[in-house]
């Protein structure tokens, strides 16, 4: 089984992004979730490209 707490320490680190810009910003919590999980998801994309 892989080592799983890299991923859930991200997960956790995504969601308390989204949760504080959502704080900051004054908007839903879910929106922000979604845009912080886009966003993480295009810069993942990114870098595992040019690393192949």
């Amino acid at each position: 089984m892989p080592n799983v707490w890299p991923l859930a320490s991200l997960w956790i680190g995504l969601a308390l992004i989204a949760t504080l810009l959502a704080i900051w910003f004054k908007i839903s919590t879910a929106l922000t979730g979604i845009v912080v999980g886009t966003v993480a998801q295009l810069i993942i994309e990114g870098t595992a490209r040019f690393s192949i």
